[in-house]
Formats: structure tokens, sequence, C-alpha cells
């Protein structure tokens, strides 16, 4: 995607939060600014699911910027987040579970792919160590005929804390790194 510099111009990091919303001259979109690496997780991240068949937001790298943009997916009237599914406001995955089955029931919609999408997810998470999935970075389709599908809008920290835990670290050294929960024991004098 080329933008043109006007576009460019908008693409801008406030220094404080590392992602912004952005009307570029083709749409609504997201600016994700972050490292290298970040990058290459979340792109990463999305051909992982991309295999498995749950969609992704569509990221486009923007060298000029150093970051991410994506669609502002919110910005789509088929589009759902879990708050929408839950009169309560959806906080937990069982509260997720039970808004599609709410759903279901009300609309007649077909959530069966979505729940299954769900449980295929946290599996994939669990798998590559992405400890950050919650309710507000992924989200729902809805399509004319009322098949209801997932769609995951964030994969930053997909291998994030596998590679942190692997980070080579002495033996003997006592720190605990507490984003991996992983204690590095102390080694024992002989006696």
């Amino acid at each position: 995607m080329q933008l043109s510099n006007e576009d460019l111009d908008k693409i801008q990091c406030d220094g404080f939060f590392l992602v912004s919303q952005v009307d570029l001259s083709i749409g609504s979109y997201f600016a994700k600014f972050c490292s290298l690496d970040a990058i290459f997780r979340e792109l990463l991240g999305k051909k992982v699911f991309d295999l498995v068949g749950i969609k992704s937001a569509e990221y486009e790298y923007v060298p000029e910027k150093k970051c991410l943009i994506s669609k502002d997916l919110n910005s789509d009237k088929k589009f759902y987040t879990p708050y929408d599914f839950y009169i309560m406001r959806a906080t937990t995955m069982e509260q997720v579970f039970r808004g599609l089955d709410n759903l279901e029931v009300a609309t007649k919609v077909n959530s069966k792919k979505a729940k299954l999408s769900l449980e295929i997810m946290h599996f994939i998470d669990l798998l590559f160590s992405n400890i950050d999935r919650h309710i507000t970075n992924f989200g729902f389709y809805i399509d004319e005929l009322g098949n209801v599908e997932l769609v995951l809008l964030d994969n930053e920290c997909f291998l994030k804390y596998y590679v942190e835990a692997t980070r080579p670290m002495y033996y003997g050294d006592d720190r605990t790194d507490t984003n991996t929960f992983m204690t590095i024991p102390k080694r024992k004098e002989a006696e």
C-alpha cells in the first residue's frame, strides 16, 4: 500500500499511547508504534492464525514511520466486540461464550464456528506463550446469513515471553524474571 505524504503526516505517535486511531484518505486505521521484534511477532501471529483459518486484522508496515497500520474494524457495521454480546459487559471468556449463546437464542445466528475458533485461539496462544489475549483484542464478524466469525486484533505478545524466558541467564544469578514466571535458582556452594 502506497500512502500519500498527507497520510504519512497524519500518522503520529503521541508519546504516551503506542496505538492511535488515524483517519487516512483510504479510511479509518490504527497505527501501532512498536519495536521491530514486536512487529515481527504481530505478523508471525497473523500468519499462524491464518494457517488455522482464524482471521486477524490486516497489517501493513509503514517504514517511514516505523509502525504497523491496520484497518479500524470498529468502523465496520458487521464487526462486534465481546462487549456487544453481553448485557453485563463481558469481562471473562465464560461471559463471552454465554453472550454468544444468548445471541444465538435471541437472533438465530450460528456461533458454533466462532466458539470453536475461540478454543483454537486459546490453544495457539498457550502454545506460543501469548498471555496478552483479553476481551479487547478480538471481536466477531456477523455475515448476512447470520454466521459469526472470530477476528483477532492483537498478536503482538506472540512468542514474547518465550523469547524472554529463553534468553541466556547465568546459573549463579538469583534474579526472578517476573514477566516469564521463571526463577533461576542460586548455585549452592560446595560444602
